[in-house]
């Protein structure tokens, strides 16, 4: 420790080449004396070495055992390496000492050198200053490069774990959020199943309810028919009657519900008899309506073939007045809901006569009528000439004779249904000529008794034909004359006149129960030239009437009818 301090603080002499020794008084002496020394020299030289050998191995096994242990585990070098170093000191001050004992007790029995002292108290630290300095600094370095390697793995170590820890927390995290959010499904799972269960009982016990109300009301229902079959029918409505009262008397407070109850309690009483007479009635009425119609199809071959039969009288009349101001005068023949049959003079002028009449010349061909599949046919029913006319709409504005006359059919058949019909998606005009081949010809032309449109008292359907304006162009000389025989309305035709009909009622959109069922009377002599326009309703630009066969069927969907 001693001469770590003197080669800290440098006081350590350097090494020197010593002065040499003085001549020696006699040649004996000097023998002797060197002989002496020499022995000396031998013996002290052995113990030297052996003493440095011992502090090279003790300083090496040091060196080993603090690399070993700065490099498994530098913690631990740190706490052995003090002791070590505190150990090693005293063994080599303890062998300094004893090799400088060793040296006195030689130079004191001895011949010596007289400058060896000085050269060796010169010499032994510097070489200890060199050795010590040269260790430190390579122990030093080692220590620092330990350090840095102990701070490097330490810090990473200490970063893995915090890295570990960081993604542990996470993943700790993560899976929490997990099962809080599985719970928080499956609590709302098992609300809704709850609600579920709840609901479900709720509609279990509405229907029990209303199941056991429908047993109950069955029950009274058939008590209150078999009481009203043992009484006669003539005073059903009396029973019905008292057992209202009954009701409403025993009702403790007069509520609303009482006053239903009372109300569905007459109902049910009255549903029986009711039913009875009604299907008898409509019996009665179905024998009356088949007897009428067998009385007009007898009474139409007499009404056609007589030209001298008179028109019928009207019902009532009234003055129709025009977008354009003027006015016409319209006699109403049938005024029915569902069937309207009306005269209007003057409907029609020489000018647009021609211009239908022009316009159809080129397209005559014979007439044809629907033959129940949703086409059209030939038959001998119906004997006459026609041709479509298509209106010009877009010379409306110029004053167009044919569209100037379609649109005032559009008007009058508003004017009478209350409806907003206009020409998108209707039929075209259509001219008919019918000519006469004298009284004897067996088959004149003619229309037998048919329906422009429904005629069955059903609900209309939307799409097909509710109304017919029939126009006089060309009046035949005998015959010609227009028949609605279960209505017992006949017209005389009148040139430039109109017949209107209707059949469907625009409020409740039932059709016509065969009131416009008619016929145009033979034609026998002459000529018989009429513009005809079916109206439909329910057509419109996307679809129009070509969209529908002759039964009123779309035609895309008449593949479910076949």
């Amino acid at each position: 420790m001693a001469l770590r301090q003197r080669a800290a603080r440098g006081t350590v002499l350097p090494l020197q080449r010593p002065p040499p020794p003085a001549p020696s008084s006699s040649t004996s002496n000097g023998s002797h004396a060197s002989t002496t020394h020499g022995n000396n020299g031998t013996s002290t030289t052995s113990a030297t070495a052996t003493a440095t050998a011992t502090v090279v191995s003790l300083s090496n096994a040091f060196l080993n055992t603090k690399r070993k242990l700065r490099r498994s585990n530098p913690n631990v070098f740190f706490k052995a390496y003090l002791p070590l170093i505190g150990f090693f000191s005293v063994v080599m001050g303890c062998t300094y000492l004893a090799l400088g004992g060793q040296h006195g007790t030689l130079s004191g029995h001895h011949h010596y050198h007289p400058h060896q002292a000085e050269v060796d108290d010169r010499v032994k630290p510097h070489i200890y200053r060199r050795k010590l300095t040269t260790d430190e600094d390579h122990d030093k370095t080692q220590s620092e490069g330990g350090l840095r390697d102990a701070d490097k793995q330490q810090k990473a170590w200490l970063e893995r774990e915090t890295h570990k820890l960081e993604a542990d927390r996470e993943k700790r995290e993560e899976e929490f959020e997990k099962q809080k959010e599985q719970l928080r499904m499956e609590r709302k799972l098992e609300e809704e199943l709850l609600e579920k269960e709840k609901q479900q009982l709720a509609r279990l016990k509405e229907e029990e309810r209303k199941e056991e109300l429908a047993l109950k009301q069955e029950e009274e229902k058939l008590h209150q028919r078999a009481f009203i079959k043992s009484h006669k029918v003539d005073n059903w409505m009396e029973i019905c009657e008292k057992n209202v009262r009954d009701t409403m008397r025993t009702a403790t407070a007069q509520t609303q519900e009482t006053f239903m109850q009372s109300l569905e309690d007459l109902a049910m009483c009255a549903e029986a008899p009711l039913t009875k007479n009604l299907v008898k009635l409509n019996r009665d009425l179905s024998q009356e309506a088949k007897v009428r119609m067998d009385i007009a199809a007898k009474l139409e071959n007499y009404t056609c073939v007589d030209p001298d039969a008179p028109a019928s009288p009207d019902v009532s009349s009234h003055i129709w007045t025009l977008k354009d101001g003027s006015t016409r005068k319209v006699h109403i023949k049938h005024d029915r809901p569902a069937s309207q049959i009306h005269v209007v003079d003057n409907f029609i002028n020489e000018e647009e006569c021609l211009a239908m009449e022009t316009a159809a010349s080129k397209s005559l061909h014979r007439a044809t009528v629907a033959d129940g599949k949703g086409g059209s046919q030939y038959s001998d029913n119906r004997k006459a000439m026609q041709a479509g006319i298509r209106v010009p709409w877009h010379h409306e504005a110029e004053g167009d004779p044919i569209a100037r006359l379609s649109r005032r059919v559009y008007d009058y058949t508003n004017h009478v249904t209350g409806l907003s019909i206009d020409e998108h998606g209707q039929e075209d005009l259509m001219s008919i000529q019918y000519f006469g081949r004298g009284v004897d010809d067996d088959h004149p032309d003619r229309y037998m008794p048919h329906c422009d449109g429904g005629c069955t008292g059903l609900p209309f359907r939307n799409g097909t034909r509710m109304a017919t304006m029939v126009v006089y162009c060309t009046l035949p000389e005998k015959g010609g004359s227009t028949n609605f025989r279960n209505a017992g309305v006949h017209v005389k035709a009148q040139k430039g006149a109109a017949v209107f009909f209707s059949y469907m009622d625009p409020k409740s959109f039932l059709t016509d129960d065969r009131f416009t069922e008619h016929s145009g009377c033979p034609v026998f002599e002459g000529e018989k030239k009429i513009v005809t326009q079916w109206i439909r309703l329910g057509v419109d630009k996307e679809n129009p009437w070509t969209s529908y066969n002759t039964m009123g069927i779309k035609l895309k969907d008449a593949s479910e009818y076949e």
